[in-house]
């Protein structure tokens, strides 16, 4: 089933007045497929999305690739209007133009639309299509404009290689070819990310061969990484790398992240820890960047807790449990823990001994 195409083009006037109205052009053969030369039907729609002026009319029309109106309608008071159009014999093969032009009676012209198609029969060639995909998913979706200024390389079955520019069509073609193996090629951009093959293989036998190329704008962002480092990925990246995010086109060198740092662990141990982990672990947080080679993490001593039990834990430990601490390295063999006194057991051994 043939996948319907929608152009959404809208051109400002550069003086004058700003308009509201939007010329929509709708053809139903998709690129890179054709309409075929002689006899094939083309279906095309074209509607205005329009303010408050009124139409004075509609002008749609076909160019063919020399640039001459093979048909051409003017339809007074019109907003919209589905043409059809057979393809007659003797016509070059070659990228058709479907045009649409909106006129109004308060502004003159307000919107033209524009989209192309691909007429093909016995002519040997190649044509390359070049869109921005819009949403990255390798297929040319509705809204997705055709691409002008993309250099197109072709590399013949001898080696030679003969590159062009495409045009507001987005297409760069060449004509009366071999046949034979040939391969196609785009030239990357900067900024932008392919989301179809780079180059593609193509075999020209009786007519026209043609192929698709697909980019989307490259955005990348500060990625603070879950280690403190940061490296500059799109969004998507980052969150598949869990790091944290901070936003299109801020760069690493402007951006502080968090960095781990030695966390001196109540046990003892050394660990590079963030702040937060850190001091959710009960450790003490040596400062962003240190390292536990550098660190002197005291280590844990014999600590005599209110009850008499003892435990080797860190000074700082030993204090919150009310303890008291006997030293860095000591173990609870060396220390005899008596019971803290406390106001009930003091007047408890009173009373037992004046009884």
């Amino acid at each position: 089933m043939v996948r319907r195409i929608l152009t959404l083009v809208g051109l400002l006037c550069l003086s004058g007045p700003t308009f509201a109205a939007t010329v929509n052009t709708f053809v139903d053969t998709p690129l890179p497929e054709f309409v075929k030369n002689p006899g094939g039907r083309l279906h095309a729609r074209c509607w205005v999305d329009r303010g408050a002026t009124t139409p004075d009319f509609l002008r749609v029309k076909v160019t063919n690739p020399n640039g001459v109106v093979v048909y051409q309608r003017d339809l007074p008071g019109a907003v919209e209007y589905n043409l059809y159009w057979t393809v007659p014999s003797g016509s070059p093969d070659g990228i058709y133009h479907y045009e649409a032009s909106y006129y109004s009676v308060e502004n003159g012209l307000e919107d033209d639309g524009i989209d192309g198609f691909l007429v093909a029969g016995s002519t040997r060639g190649i044509c390359a299509f070049k869109f921005i995909d819009l949403n990255g998913n390798g297929t040319r979706d509705p809204g997705e404009p055709l691409a002008s200024g993309w250099e197109i390389c072709f590399h013949y079955p001898d080696g030679s290689v003969r590159c062009e520019t495409t045009g507001e069509d987005g297409a760069a073609c060449i004509f009366f070819l071999p046949s034979g193996n040939y391969t196609v090629c785009e030239t990357m951009q900067d900024g932008y990310i392919n989301t179809l093959p780079i180059c593609s293989d193509v075999v020209v036998t009786t007519s026209i061969a043609s192929v698709l190329f697909g980019n989307r704008a490259y955005v990348p962002g500060a990625c603070c990484l879950p280690g403190g480092a940061c490296e500059e990925l799109e969004r998507a990246d980052c969150d598949a790398a869990n790091g944290d995010y901070q936003g299109d086109h801020t760069t690493c060198a402007e951006t502080q992240c968090v960095r781990p740092g030695a966390c001196c662990l109540p046990g003892g141990a050394c660990e590079e820890l963030l702040q937060t982990e850190c001091e959710t672990a009960g450790g003490a947080y040596q400062g962003d960047g240190t390292l536990c080679a550098d660190a002197q993490c005291p280590r844990p001593g014999a600590c005599c807790l209110p009850d008499g039990s003892c435990n080797v834990v860190s000074a700082t430990a030993c204090e919150r449990l009310g303890g008291i601490y006997h030293g860095d390295g000591t173990n609870c063999e060396e220390v005899d823990c008596n019971p803290v006194p406390t106001i009930e057991s003091t007047w408890g051994r009173l009373k037992s001994r004046y009884r």
